[in-house]
């Protein structure tokens, strides 16, 4: 009986193990591999460090990617929520009645459960608040800023809030932050590395939108144009962005992207150095129908006008989108019993099928 029972289990593993080699690959097509593109409707996207958070038209967030410290929850639902930003390892979003929401990495107060002390965000546009290495800031609806974490390199503050009242804010990485103020000039505070957040010319604008990155900066002037300039080393200096008009700008470690006022997606390598060629980023796989773009760590998504979240590049930690998400074929009883071998004949030198071997499954 044990016999008949081995050999039954046997044969209808060997009979999955056949549905499964039989089974025919998935097509490639323009969404899959490097690239995933997640359900939505969306409202917005933030590419963190190595994980991704879009708010949906209902007012939910929803995460993806690296969740070692909770940073990326599957759903948040206690909105409802306007505007989310990923960073390192923390994300923080502000809720449609004005007040603050974090999770994940909160070693040095960057990521509060709550902060009640706004009213926060004027209104869904990007960078209303904007989440770092180590520390995180927003704008209140009255037009002043607040930033809570570490402070090592004068990130939170300089020495008094940013003169004049600002309607975005940009922190980069674990050093500095930027701010657009309301007349249109940029004014950046922490560590300046080189002297750069004092060139002047770069910060007077006006601008309507910016974008601080770990090595540079760039903001979108009211023609539509862009400037760009460097934070981080003398051994570098900054590619020329391209030309036309621009109605939204994203950096990054290494490149930058931006998306036209006709919807048409540009990136482009940031940093020139001496010492090594600059890493080109990854190519989107289409570059027409964008709102917004969000470059993250290795990873970079955009946000298409049907309210689509479409992200290509590292896929190492599932940054790119869910896993449910991803297509996947589905093989059928029929098609595997049609095209499998039947297994071959027995011999009498052959072990028995119920001996126990040491593969350790």
């Amino acid at each position: 009986m044990t016999r008949r029972l081995t050999m039954l289990y046997g044969g209808l593993g060997l009979l999955l193990a056949l549905m499964a080699l039989a089974a025919p690959a998935p097509p490639v097509t323009a969404f899959q591999a490097p690239m995933n593109q997640t359900a939505g409707p969306f409202s917005q996207v933030s590419a963190g460090y190595a994980h991704t958070c879009g708010v949906k038209t209902d007012g939910t967030i929803a995460c993806w990617g690296n969740n070692l410290v909770g940073q990326a929850p599957a759903s948040r639902t206690d909105g409802p929520f306007a505007h989310v930003s990923a960073g390192l390892a923390h994300t923080c979003a502000i809720r449609v009645d004005g007040t603050i929401a974090c999770w994940g990495d909160n070693a040095k107060g960057q990521a509060p459960a709550s902060r009640t002390d706004g009213p926060y965000g004027q209104t869904i546009a990007d960078n209303q608040i904007s989440a770092g290495w180590s520390h995180t800031c927003a704008v209140r609806r009255d037009g002043s800023i607040v930033c809570w974490g570490a402070n090592d390199h004068g990130q939170l503050a300089p020495a008094t809030h940013p003169t004049g009242l600002a309607n975005r804010v940009s922190t980069a990485d674990l050093e500095y932050t930027c701010a657009l103020k309301i007349d249109g000039a940029i004014q950046c505070w922490g560590k300046d590395n080189f002297g750069y957040m004092a060139e002047g010319e770069p910060y007077v604008g006006p601008y309507v939108q910016l974008s601080a990155g770990p090595a540079y900066t760039c903001g979108i002037k009211a023609d539509g144009s862009l400037a760009c300039w460097r934070t981080f080393s003398r051994g570098s200096t900054t590619q020329t962005p391209p030309g036309g008009a621009f109605a939204q700008i994203s950096t990054g470690a290494d490149y930058a992207c931006g998306v036209k006022k006709d919807g048409i997606l540009v990136c482009w390598s940031a940093l020139v150095s001496a010492l090594a060629s600059a890493p080109e980023p990854p190519a989107p796989p289409t570059s027409d129908g964008f709102r917004q773009v969000s470059v993250g760590g290795s990873h970079i998504c955009g946000l298409k006008t049907d309210g689509s979240i479409v992200c290509w590049g590292d896929n190492s930690l599932g940054q790119l989108a869910p896993a449910p998400l991803a297509p996947v074929a589905t093989p059928t009883l029929a098609a595997a019993l049609s095209t499998a071998t039947p297994p071959a004949e027995r011999r009498p030198t052959d072990p028995p099928m119920d001996s126990p071997d040491d593969s350790g499954f």
